[in-house]
């Protein structure tokens, strides 16, 4: 382990002093590009590509980003709706009361998701809660695609999920919506921004309810969908007393109770606290520090019973410490080094066993830094690497090597990357009767390891954008469910994963107000196993075709009217894959695909007032037999919103 790491250490300190060397013996003019782009997306400050603000055109990393517009034309009713309507690729399914994802061969434990660059507890789990993520406090979502450990550390193998919150722009902003459907869905939000001198605030409340209901197929197979009460709390300030100097403090609280039954309720809280400063120490160079606290439970609600008795499931404390120093010479040599403390505890009865009981926690410190380096204006390389040391399984380095080369309208982004996935708490330690048996974890387990390769092209032009991108992805160690007797048992697989994958996307603007955006995603996940007989089959969960479209209209009318409409759809194509019967035989079957589309037409009035009039799920699509990655949509559901902005 230590010769791997000193090997990889050793070439990124090649790379730097290479790169020193050749600007040092042939210094670069000043940058003096001042184009500006006519596609404005170019011109986007991005932050999760290299952990610094950076225009995304210069990241070498192949980043997406969605802005709050693209969001609010969906009018999504939670966080999920905007996940699954602007990446392809992307399936929710329900596992009891949890919210399942799987994208291009990864569920959620493989990809990290970050508020406002921070990490969210998952409690005793390795996937976040996403109904803690309010869609209306949105101001972009930044995507890397592929293996990012290198920044970003464990569950990085799939991607990055960057969430970034809105903050106040203006001296004073005040908007408030109300969204109601057909279901008896309601949606309320009110946010509040206000910019004075040094001090700057945006506080929002969102209270959202939906209702329980059941779906059932024509072979009498039903599926309980739990509804929800939720309420979102957020407070951000930023104090800025010097040119040089800024502080900020943000709290987040999440109150969610699930309608399981009619005797039981499950409770969500979770409550953040996260606090920063950015010292400005020179015209090249800065210091971020920052410090995050996030508790989050959950607890069984006994209704019927007297005071509503509750029983615990998980209490999880996480604490986050992060020290970032940033260098930028003439936007030709950046360097930015960090050095990252977490440590979490959960305390769960499905983590105590009578023979180890008590809490689990486990901490680890890391030390991470990327370089970047301009060759030329048409050439940027980086690297990118992490060492972590980790409580669980000790030292372990991940690296990251990209290259980017622009040649007329035309981006080219070249990267080899690495991952990992450290077990979680709940598969070292679950200790859990099920009924007719036992999930037991196993705190032998090994961190997943991924390589992955990949090559992006983009090209803009005036009115058109076309993207493309193919990777190879290498998965070892995967952990998963093996049988011992009749019980479960967390396990390293010794089956490796690989993934080949294709994406794609097109953005056009068209005559007289239209506009058309397409993405499409091939996965080949060959992942495969053998049953007693000797027969291999493979087992994956992800349809190998998948797409996204949407095609837009907007005409101002008046001065004082505005009409926009958005008519977006969702295809996800069959899958074939194979399950182990009753006799422990692999058979083959294949589930159906489905096509799911969605209509919003947006008024704008006197620029102040925004009606919203749709139908999510406007075909009325429901599956014929039930099955594990069916979707959970009761059919067509008709809404209406109305936002007022001052």
């Amino acid at each position: 382990m230590k010769s791997v790491v000193t090997k990889q250490a050793l070439i990124g300190l090649l790379f730097f002093s290479i790169s020193i060397y050749s600007h040092a013996a042939n210094p670069p003019a000043q940058p003096t590009d001042t184009i500006v782009s006519g596609n404005i997306a170019l011109e986007d400050i991005v932050v999760t590509g290299s952990r610094t603000a950076r225009l995304l055109k210069d990241v070498p990393v192949p980043t997406k980003v969605f802005k709050a517009k693209d969001i609010k034309a969906i009018a999504p009713s939670s966080f999920i709706d905007v996940l699954q309507y602007i990446l392809p690729g992307i399936e929710f399914t329900k596992h009891g009361s949890r919210d399942q994802l799987n994208a291009q061969g990864f569920d959620e434990s493989s990809i990290l998701f970050l508020v406002d660059g921070e990490l969210i507890s998952t409690g005793s789990t390795s996937g976040i809660d996403f109904e803690r993520i309010n869609p209306d406090d949105i101001e972009r979502i930044e995507v890397l695609r592929g293996a990012s450990s290198a920044l970003y550390g464990s569950n990085a193998i799939g991607g990055v999920i960057n969430i970034i919150t809105r903050t106040a722009k203006d001296p004073f902003r005040v908007s408030a919506s109300a969204r109601y459907d057909s279901r008896d869905g309601q949606k309320y939000d009110v946010a509040a921004g206000v910019k004075r001198g040094i001090f700057t605030s945006q506080s929002g409340v969102q209270y959202r309810a939906d209702k329980s209901y059941i779906l059932a197929d024509q072979f009498e197979q039903e599926l309980n969908v739990a509804g929800n009460t939720t309420w979102n709390i957020n407070q951000k300030f930023t104090i800025s007393p010097t040119e040089n100097l800024s502080f900020n403090l943000t709290g987040l609280v999440n109150l969610r109770k699930q309608h399981w039954t009619d005797k039981i309720d499950f409770l969500y809280n979770s409550y953040d606290v996260k606090a920063g400063a950015n010292w400005r120490i020179s015209e090249t160079s800065d210091l971020d520090v920052s410090y995050h606290y996030d508790k989050y439970s959950r607890d069984t609600c006994l209704i019927k019973t007297e005071n509503q008795k509750k029983l615990p499931i998980f209490d999880e404390d996480m604490h986050h410490l992060r020290a970032q120093y940033n260098l930028n010479l003439a936007e030709v040599h950046l360097l930015n080094v960090g050095l990252e403390y977490i440590h979490d505890n959960v305390a769960s009865p499905r983590l105590s066993s009578p023979n180890d009981p008590g809490e689990k926690s486990v901490n680890n410190k890391i030390l991470y830094g990327q370089y970047i380096y301009k060759v030329t204006p048409k050439l940027v390389l980086s690297y990118g690497g992490r060492l972590d040391k980790h409580s669980g399984f000790g030292l372990y380095y991940t690296s990251r090597l990209s290259a980017m080369y622009k040649c007329s309208h035309v981006t080219n982004r070249l990267s080899y990357a690495e991952g990992y996935r450290a077990p979680s708490l709940q598969e070292m330690y679950f200790f859990f009767n099920h009924g007719a048996f036992f999930i037991y974890g196993n705190p032998d387990l090994k961190p997943e390891k991924s390589r992955m390769l990949s090559y992006s092209a983009e090209a803009h032009w005036n009115k058109l954008t076309l993207m493309g991108n193919v990777f190879f992805n290498h998965v070892r160690n995967r952990i998963d469910f093996t049988y011992k007797g009749t019980d479960l048992i967390y396990t390293n697989v010794s089956k490796e994963m690989r993934i080949f994958g294709f994406e794609g996307q097109a953005n056009v603007v068209l005559p007289y107000g239209f506009g058309f955006r397409a993405s499409y995603s091939y996965t080949y996940d060959r992942w495969k196993a053998t049953d007693k007989a000797g027969t291999e089959m493979k087992l994956s969960n992800t349809r190998p075709h998948a797409a996204t479209a949407t095609l837009s209209y907007g005409h101002n009318f008046s001065k004082n009217y505005r009409l926009a409409s958005n008519f977006s759809t969702r295809f996800l194509s069959d899958l074939k894959t194979g399950r182990m019967n009753s006799n422990e035989l692999f058979e083959e079957i294949t589930y159906p695909g489905y096509t799911i589309c969605r209509l919003d037409i947006e008024n704008h009035f006197y620029r102040n007032y925004t009606l919203h009039i749709g139908a999510e799920n406007l075909f009325d699509y429901k599956p014929k037999a039930l099955a594990f990655n069916s979707p959970t949509s009761p059919g067509r559901i008709i809404y209406g919103l109305v936002r007022i902005t001052f």
